[in-house]
């Protein structure tokens, strides 16, 4: 499986918070407490930054065991015919057109191709979702024949529910069905995607707009005679209250 390096706990942190609707709660919280005093309306704001934190993070991280999960589900060792001989040996040292030997309760440690097949029924709940465990042959069929249909093949990360069998190895790793998934996972991780970029996007323009109301806000009430302070903390107060959070 391909391998990537585990983001820590701060910076799963770090990711929330540099969201720009986020630090503009930071700043009205500091203006808040600083200008006015008034530390209960700092904690309140405080108090929703720190919710949604926890809820980015949380989110983060079933996302890294998910990957972590679809990373160990390689079997540690492999039954396969070498030289004419059985040999059990480690998974990792599994290689295309290793023969490979099945039977009930096992974990496939690769993608393979079915050359016999003894009442042979695979779990591929993990691939496909189905929960009944599907019949497998040893019957040609077309190229283009959906995943779920390949009865001739069986999958890395499957499970044998009955029968044996033998098939001929035509991926490991990261070039299997199971290491493609992990990939796609590890890059969500990794790489912005376009919906959560026009997101940011976009409170970043809820965060100049409310900028640009809060000045003029502030600019009326001191024209009115205000305080600075007394004007400046109505105008965060009513930042506060337009940002989505």
């Amino acid at each position: 499986m391909p391998q990537s390096k585990r983001r820590s706990l701060w910076s799963m942190i770090f990711e929330q918070l540099k969201s720009t609707l986020i630090l503009v709660l930071i700043v009205a919280a500091g203006l808040a407490a600083f200008l006015e005093g008034s530390y209960i309306d700092a904690a309140i704001i405080l108090g929703i930054v720190i919710i949604n934190t926890i809820i980015g993070v949380l989110q983060e991280y079933k996302t890294e065991r998910t990957l972590e999960h679809l990373k160990n589900l390689l079997t540690p060792q492999a039954r396969v015919m070498r030289d004419g001989k059985m040999q059990i040996i480690s998974a990792t040292d599994v290689v295309p057109g290793d023969i490979l030997l099945i039977d009930e309760g096992e974990k496939i440690v690769a993608d393979a191709r079915l050359i016999v097949s003894g009442g042979l029924r695979v779990n591929q709940a993990i691939l496909t979702g189905e929960s009944v465990a599907q019949e497998k042959n040893t019957y040609i069929i077309a190229d283009s024949t959906p995943l779920s249909d390949r009865t001739n093949m069986i999958y890395q990360g499957t499970t044998v529910a009955a029968g044996s069998g033998q098939a001929v190895v035509v991926a490991t790793g990261a070039y299997t069905e199971l290491g493609h998934i992990s990939g796609m996972v590890g890059q969500i991780q990794d790489e912005v995607n376009p919906f959560s970029q026009k997101l940011e996007d976009f409170s970043r323009r809820i965060a100049i707009i409310i900028t640009i109301l809060c000045l003029f806000i502030v600019a009326v009430l001191l024209f009115e005679g205000g305080a600075f302070s007394h004007s400046f903390l109505v105008a965060v107060s009513l930042a506060v209250s337009a940002i989505p959070e």
